[in-house]
């Protein structure tokens, strides 16, 4: 499956991995520049404003506007880092590849992440998604949408026939066969995906992988390859027993959690008191208007911080400090006056305090009426993993 990728951004292919550029493995596969260095850092990147580039550059120079005259992009030189006219890259690595438009098909990744080749059973997935940017598209991904839970990637979801089928006769849970494939790009506007995140149910249940649109396998900085019905990647978020562990939208059959509401707790109705008036707080620049999550079952959200949140923004410092409260609205949506649900997360001296609620005050229940309130609410911690950006998923500190 060999496809070509454009306008890579490496710094971001190493947090999709969640670090696995800080690691090697016996299969990984790194292209290295002349110098010894890789694609990642080898040289200049995009617009450094002191001299240097935003990648580290060993030479003093940027990638656009350098001080000495040449850039990326259209070069005094005649040369420039996408498609350059004497065929020489960025990075001028000796083995015919370059940060962008690489001869063998990858480009910058090789540099920010570990890969590694697939194992029979992934390949023979990759063989199965073979055209599947032909396959039809889940109605809550069908354009490009901002995942928090993927990083912050633009992701679009496509799902193959035996989906198809399963949603038009209301099948649930989905069937063996099913397969999902989800586009993750760095930007909106990039025409490559910079990985492919691919689940497909089995007699086992589901088998899931990270790779790259060209069959490589990313791996983990634990030094695991993201491929098997055991990756806690995807599997703490996309629980089975919820929706059949899909999240990019509801499948028609399945009884849905938090439908039902409960009176909060002391601790959970002084959460509420404090967040009275969060309409007026600051907004994330990542989501100045509302956006449909694919984490949070294709619905609209919008989300707002407090002002300790602000100071950590404005020092650029983690952990946030106690007293931290993000405020996510959920709408069924786009245009929805009122939002269904809201979910609440609040710094406390033991960690983060979760919350999901009404605008009214009240708590919402899973089906064995399990308050969704408290430090350890499963549902919230599973994806929004305190150890990677003190669990904070819509903005990168």
């Amino acid at each position: 499956m060999k496809k070509r990728f454009y306008r890579m951004i490496t710094a971001s292919a190493a947090v999709l991995a969640v670090g696995c550029g800080d690691t090697t493995s016996p299969t990984a596969t790194t292209d290295a520049a002349s110098d010894g260095t890789t694609a990642a850092d080898a040289t200049d990147a995009v617009d450094a404003t002191d001299g240097t580039d935003a990648v580290d550059a060993t030479d003093g120079t940027d990638a656009v506007d350098a001080t000495d005259g040449t850039d990326a992009v259209d070069a005094t030189d005649g040369t420039d880092a996408v498609d350059a006219t004497d065929g020489t890259d960025a990075v001028d690595t000796t083995d015919g590849t370059d940060a962008v438009d690489a001869t063998d098909g990858m480009d910058g990744m090789d540099g920010g992440m570990n890969l590694a080749e697939p194992s029979p059973a992934t390949q023979a997935l990759f063989d199965a998604i073979e055209g599947y940017a032909a396959w039809p598209k889940f109605e809550a991904a069908k354009e490009k949408t901002l995942s928090a839970s993927h990083m912050n990637m633009w992701v679009v979801a496509y799902h193959n026939d035996v989906v198809t089928k399963a949603l038009a006769d209301s099948t649930f849970p989905l069937p063996v066969g099913s397969i999902l494939v989800k586009e993750n790009f760095a930007g909106k506007d990039d025409a490559m995906p910079m990985a492919l995140t691919v689940m497909e149910k089995t007699e086992m249940g589901w088998y899931w992988l990270e790779g790259t649109p060209n069959g490589k396998v990313i791996v983990g900085s634990n030094g695991k390859a993201h491929e098997g019905h055991d990756v806690p990647m995807c599997s703490s978020c996309h629980k089975s027993d919820v929706n059949d562990g899909v999240l990019i939208q509801p499948l028609p059959g399945a009884e849905m959690p938090g439908m039902k509401t409960g009176e909060a707790s002391a601790d959970s109705k002084a959460l509420f008191d404090a967040i009275d008036g969060y309409e007026s707080w600051s907004k994330f620049t990542e989501m100045q208007t509302r956006q449909k999550s694919a984490s949070h079952m294709g619905m609209w959200v919008m989300a707002y911080y407090n002002a300790p949140v602000q100071a950590a923004i404005d020092s650029g410092t983690l952990p946030l400090p106690v007293g931290s409260i993000i405020v996510k609205e959920n709408f069924m949506g786009e245009t929805d006056q009122m939002p269904m649900a809201l979910t609440v997360m609040e710094k406390r001296d033991n960690g983060w305090y979760w919350l999901q609620g009404t605008p009214d005050g009240k708590v919402v229940l899973m089906e064995d009426d399990t308050p969704l309130e408290g430090p350890s609410v499963a549902m919230c911690t599973s994806c929004h993993n305190a150890s990677v950006n003190d669990g904070v998923l819509i903005h990168q500190f």
